[in-house]
């Protein structure tokens, strides 16, 4: 029932009171939107509002006369007010703060979630590739330290840290740089020696 309190759209006034004219069944309706941006923004608006709808009740002319023999005279005692019981004014009070909590958590378990989607946690593994010659059997030597012999599998950080000779009997030795973002697999030409 909260959740279509707050999602249902109500009955519309002009079928409950068929004889309310159309800019004041309009007007009702407005301040029972659902979506905040379709109400009225502020009481004063309202209230604007009001004084603009015809609800068909004549408007008094003048000012109305207090016959004569009202006018003289003692004051006319009213009767005290009779106090509101304090089980009355509890279990308004409670009904009250009920109406609030439930339509509270209705909202909480209605709404959509704004929040952002978490971000992608970073892989904290290394990135490797794979270095291979043509043809294979190349030594690799990372600033003249020796990693092994093509096709190596190397860590980006590793192969970016310096210059990179790739040597094979019989073939031109090859140096490069490669870029820390290298990924898949990087295949280097040896030509033959002359």
């Amino acid at each position: 029932m909260l959740i279509a309190h707050i999602t249902k759209a109500p009955t519309p006034i002009d079928e409950l009171v068929p004889d309310l004219p159309p800019e004041a069944a309009a007007l009702v309706m407005r301040c029972l939107e659902k979506d905040a941006e379709w109400r009225f923004e502020s009481a004063d608006a309202l209230a604007e509002a009001i004084r603009g709808v015809d609800l068909g009740i004549p408007e008094r002319s003048g000012t109305r006369r207090i016959p004569e023999s009202r006018r003289r005279g003692a004051p006319i005692a009213l009767p005290a007010p009779a106090e509101p019981s304090n089980a009355l004014v509890w279990t308004l009070a409670l009904a009250l703060m009920g109406s609030v909590a439930a339509l509270s958590a209705a909202f909480v378990l209605v709404r959509p979630s704004t929040a952002p989607p978490p971000p992608f946690a970073a892989s904290t593994a290394p990135q490797t590739f794979l270095l291979t010659t043509d043809p294979e059997g190349a030594e690799v030597r990372i600033d003249g330290a020796s990693r092994g012999r093509t096709p190596l599998s190397l860590t980006a950080e590793e192969a970016s840290a310096g210059e990179v000779e790739l040597s094979l009997e019989g073939h031109a030795p090859r140096r490069l740089r490669l870029a820390p973002e290298v990924r898949g697999t990087v295949r280097v030409y040896l030509d033959p020696e002359p």
